[in-house]
C-alpha cells in the first residue's frame, strides 16, 4: 500500500513537472522577445554568434566558393612562410 501511494505522489509530482516544462516553452518566444527589448546590444550580440553555428553545416554557395579558395589559398602561404619573412606578392 506504501509503494503505491508513492508512486501516486511521485506521478503527481512528474505530471506536475511537465505541465510546467510546457508553459515555459510556450512562454518562451515571448521571454525571449521581452528579453531583447531589454538588452537589444546582447541580443544582437547572441544572433551574430548563432550565424556561424546555424550556418556551419549549410552548404557552400556559388558566390562563396571563390572567396573560401582564395582566403583557404592565402592561409596556406601565410602558414608557410617562415616567422619574420613576408609572403611571396605581399606589400613589404
Amino acid at each position: 500500500m506504501r509503494h503505491e501511494a508513492d508512486d501516486v505522489v511521485c506521478q503527481a509530482r512528474n505530471a506536475g513537472n511537465a505541465e510546467r516544462a510546457v508553459e515555459t516553452v510556450r512562454d518562451a518566444p515571448r521571454l525571449a522577445v521581452r528579453q531583447a527589448r531589454e538588452s537589444p546590444i546582447a541580443a544582437g550580440l547572441i544572433a551574430f554568434g548563432c550565424g556561424p553555428l546555424v550556418a556551419s553545416p549549410l552548404p557552400r554557395s556559388q558566390a562563396e566558393q571563390p572567396i573560401v579558395a582564395s582566403r583557404e589559398r592565402c592561409r596556406r602561404t601565410l602558414t608557410r612562410t617562415p616567422p619574420g619573412r613576408f609572403a611571396p606578392g605581399s606589400p613589404s
